[in-house]
């Protein structure tokens, strides 16, 4: 008992990662030399962006930035339109309706769990533009395995048919399956109805969730 214990424990506390490589994410331009003439900031922790390090149930809504950061931050906040991290870059012009590549990375564990891509195709953004794009296995959902070592995505998603705009945003989001919850409706939870009283399982209710924004145009 005190090893499954334990082992619960450690999975709780380890910190996964995710970063939008393709196409690069706002707080990730720093690391392509070609954009040096906008002046990045540069930021190792790039693939960080987990919501304030709050653990949280599947509809985030209220309780993480639009791009991952703390929603305590000041607006504009580091990730978002106008932040810190914002240049008035477009790093990809893409076709309307276009299955385009992604890159998403970690150099830590992937947490297990899932992950969808959305497009908010409006220059301000708002939690309710963002709409889920099918990715390269046929779903708007890519999940994730715990033994599946480090986090390395390439895929595509499908941009929206007649969807132009001169500045939208291409947003990855991931939820992990880590830490063990309280059973829910969540896609991420594997319950084990035997647990207890609640019944529990890892994934369930409240987990680690990463967010990363890319700027792009779609014509």
């Amino acid at each position: 008992m005190r090893v499954v214990l334990l082992v619960l424990a450690t999975l709780a506390v380890a910190q996964g990662h995710m970063r939008f490589l393709e196409p690069p994410c706002r707080a990730c331009i720093w690391r392509f030399p070609e954009y040096a003439s906008y002046n990045p900031e540069p930021r190792g922790n790039d693939d960080e962006f987990w919501c304030g390090n709050e653990r949280l149930l599947e509809d985030v809504a209220g309780r993480c930035g639009i791009c991952g950061d703390d929603v305590n931050q000041p607006m504009p906040r580091e990730t978002e339109r106008g932040g810190r991290y914002w240049r008035d870059l477009q790093v990809r012009t893409y076709a309307a309706g276009a299955t385009i590549p992604i890159h998403l990375h970690s150099n830590t564990q992937n947490h297990g769990g899932g992950m969808e891509v959305h497009l908010c195709a409006a220059q301000f953004e708002t939690e309710d533009c963002f709409q889920k794009l099918v990715m390269g296995n046929g779903d708007t959902y890519w999940p994730l395995n715990l033994a599946e070592g480090t986090m390395n995505i390439e895929t595509t998603v499908t941009l929206p048919a007649g969807v132009t705009c001169e500045k939208c945003t291409l947003r990855a989001h991931y939820r992990g399956a880590q830490a063990w919850g309280t059973c829910d409706n969540s896609r991420t939870c594997v319950c084990n109805p035997n647990s207890g009283d609640p019944p529990g399982g890892m994934g369930c209710s409240e987990q680690q969730t990463f967010r990363s924004c890319s700027e792009i145009k779609i014509v």
